[in-house]
């Protein structure tokens, strides 16, 4: 069997192990491996460092964290799932606080244009246009480019680790294409 390394760097938090899911954790709402999108492969329970596991026991409520590797973008998935809307929400705050996003300072749309965040609304056919289902993006200063995508209906984000010679373009055809919980195309126009 074909195994996968990851190394990501995520607002400063170094992530190198073998994408992974961590716990143990309450039983989830909705088995995490269904909400994943397609074209991601290495899914496993094994490898997580230290490190990962204290960023992830510091969500309040977190009933299930899953990752898989991303080969076309050279990098990674991973899946936050919580037990209410609260922890959900107390959830994507963190992470928005940990990896730099800034909600006031963006454009409206992902890629967003150079020295900016971006912030646009993302939906499938299973997930049609909801109220803060939307999807952020952002790049570091020497960072690889991220979306991190929101579906409170179900009380999960998640985020998605470019290669560091990764385009946004090539992140967001990616996305297009195989973006969304078990999707074949997000629809993030």
């Amino acid at each position: 069997m074909l195994g996968a390394v990851l190394v990501l760097v995520l607002g400063g938090l170094t992530i190198g192990a073998a994408v992974a899911s961590i716990g143990p954790f309450g039983p989830s709402a909705v088995p995490l491996p269904a909400l994943m999108p397609d074209d991601v492969t290495s899914c496993t329970y094994n490898g997580i460092s230290a490190q990962e596991k204290a960023f992830a026991h510091g969500f309040k409520g977190l009933t299930g964290l899953w990752g898989c590797a991303i080969i076309p973008i050279d990098g990674g998935i991973f899946v936050f799932q919580f037990d209410n809307s609260t922890d959900y929400a107390a959830g994507v705050k963190r992470y928005e606080d940990y990896s730099g996003f800034d909600p006031q300072v963006h454009s409206d749309r992902c890629p967003p244009p150079q020295g900016f965040d971006g912030e646009d609304q993302w939906f499938t056919n299973a997930y049609p246009k909801t109220a803060g289902q939307n999807l952020l993006c952002a790049r570091e200063t020497s960072g690889p480019p991220v979306y991190a995508y929101l579906l409170p209906r179900r009380n999960v984000f998640f985020t998605i680790i470019a290669g560091a010679n990764t385009s946004f373009h090539a992140l967001d055809n990616w996305f297009d294409h195989h973006g969304g919980p078990g999707s074949h195309g997000s629809g993030n126009e």
